[in-house]
Formats: C-alpha cells, sequence, structure tokens
C-alpha cells in the first residue's frame, strides 16, 4: 500500500489542512482531511505514524509564530 498526505485549503474556513489517502488495489481511496484547529503544514509519515508543524496551540489567531511538532498514530494496515 501506499500512502500519500499532503496539506490542502479545502477546509471549510482559510486554515491549511493535512489530507491523507491510500492507494489500494481498486485506486485511491476518498481520503481524510485532519480537522483540527491551527494551521497544519509540512506532513510525512514514517513507521506507522503521521507528523506534522501546527499553530493549533497559538495564543492568537492569525500570525502567531508559534509552531509545534504533533505525532498521529495511523489506523493499523494504513
Amino acid at each position: 500500500r501506499v500512502r500519500a498526505v499532503w496539506y490542502d485549503s479545502r477546509a471549510a474556513d482559510w486554515r491549511w489542512r493535512v489530507m491523507t489517502a491510500r492507494l489500494e488495489a481498486g485506486g485511491w481511496d476518498a481520503g481524510t482531511l485532519l480537522v483540527s484547529p491551527g494551521i497544519n503544514t509540512w506532513p510525512a509519515t514514517s513507521g506507522g505514524v503521521l507528523v506534522f508543524s501546527s499553530t493549533r496551540r497559538a495564543a492568537r489567531l492569525q500570525r502567531d509564530r508559534t509552531q509545534q511538532i504533533f505525532v498521529v498514530p495511523l489506523a493499523p494496515g494504513s
């Protein structure tokens, strides 16, 4: 299996979100949008986890330079 991750602007608001999709025998799945507060960028996968940078714990709604790295376990077999 192949998993692709990218940051995407199709959220309901202006923030960038992390999107992930899997390529399986029948083609690409519909994908999943990681909905969370903050701007989420620079996603990568390794060893069954998704890591990305986010401003989700920033003090200001916009233009806060606070960045943190988050790790999200992926479902087994994904």
